[in-house]
């Protein structure tokens, strides 16, 4: 009888659990400073971040860090912003061939050269930048998932002033480590799209209210 009574609230343990696990989990904090109808050069250069794998044990589970998550997160970036039309994105092979030849690593390069530097080298007009914050799977009973948290920014090379920028945390209740990426940033475009749309109309309307005031002043 008490094996029995055990085997239930097991079973109690695991359906409260696959409740509270039953939905993915997102936050997207953006900003949008500009707009700029034209289309732009733009480097997706590797995020900071931990990039060591990292193994720790949990009650009933454990947690493990995914290997090179700055370079990772930002071929998922590069690959969302490609579905733009007004952005060029340098590809990620070509980035790494150009600083080759200069005797660069893409790690390194913003801490030793300046925004518009960085610009000359890889012939940009805007760059990528950012950090990842954490990138783990885990896994806990007979559940898994993912956490992923990162920071972006796309900065105009020529000025220095930050495009627009955004923060992404996510936690993915089932599937590996890529599917969490592939929906950070299948969520992150949403979100773009939905922004640029707004800056546009914002930018329509302001122009529409000075020809109006134009038109009145010549009539």
């Amino acid at each position: 009888m008490r094996n029995f009574n055990s085997c239930l609230v097991f079973l109690f343990v695991l359906l409260f659990r696959g409740f509270l696990y039953a939905g993915d989990s997102v936050m997207i904090n953006m900003s949008v400073s500009a707009y700029n109808p034209a289309p732009i050069r733009v480097a997706v250069l590797n995020l900071e971040g931990n990039t060591e794998r990292y193994e720790s044990e949990l009650p009933g589970g454990k947690t493990w860090r995914v290997d090179n998550a700055g370079e990772l997160v930002s071929d998922g970036v590069a690959s969302m912003l490609l579905s733009f039309p007004d952005y060029e994105v340098i590809e990620r092979d070509q980035l790494k061939h150009i600083l080759e030849e200069q005797n660069l690593q893409m790690t390194d390069i913003v801490k030793n050269k300046s925004v518009q530097e960085v610009g000359n080298i890889l012939g940009c007009d805007a760059v990528v930048l950012g950090n990842v914050v954490e990138y783990f799977s885990w896994q806990e009973f007979v559940f898994w998932g993912t956490d992923l948290s990162f920071n972006i920014r796309l900065v105009d090379v020529k000025t220095g002033t930050v495009i627009w920028s955004a923060s992404v945390s996510i936690r993915k209740n089932s599937g590996n480590a890529g599917a969490a990426l592939i929906k950070a940033c299948t969520l992150l475009k949403k979100d773009l799209e939905k922004r640029f749309e707004n800056v546009r109309n914002k930018r329509d309307n302001r122009n529409k209210i000075s020809d109006g005031k134009i038109r009145k002043k010549r009539s």
